[in-house]
């Protein structure tokens, strides 16, 4: 049998399989063994295999919003450039990340717990609750 983890266009792992044949697709990393822990990790190549994800961090200081991408080596990426999706109480806004941060100011006024969340497909995404 032939164990493999398919990717998707992120190159993060969307299902495991066991084969009986060998298979030739860009999508398709063999693997040693049926892996099911390789679920939502990323594939970094050959070299570094599978790995957790990059994830950002939210955190609020006196009304700034502070949004900072680390590695999966838990290291702060101050080089990490591109869009970032944020939901702000069920508004999707696109921001641009520069240096591995983003700030932006934010007062709640509603009276009520607003959530904000980035939701972007290739990091492992962040939640704050605002009260």
């Amino acid at each position: 049998m032939k164990y493999y983890a398919e990717l998707n266009k992120n190159n993060i792992c969307v299902g495991v399989s066991v084969l009986k044949d060998t298979v030739e697709y860009p999508n398709m990393i063999k693997t040693d063994e049926y892996d099911e822990t390789l679920l939502g990790k990323i594939y970094r190549g050959e070299a570094t295999g599978f790995t957790e994800l990059d994830y950002l961090t939210l955190e609020n200081e006196n009304n700034l919003i502070i949004i900072k991408a680390y590695n999966y080596l838990n290291e702060f990426q101050t080089e990490y450039e591109g869009e970032i999706l944020i939901d702000i109480g069920g508004t999707t806004l696109t921001e641009q990340m520069t240096s591995g941060i983003i700030t932006f100011e934010f007062e709640n006024t509603t009276g009520e717990q607003v959530t904000i969340q980035t939701i972007n497909e290739n990091l492992r995404n962040g939640v704050l609750l605002i009260e």
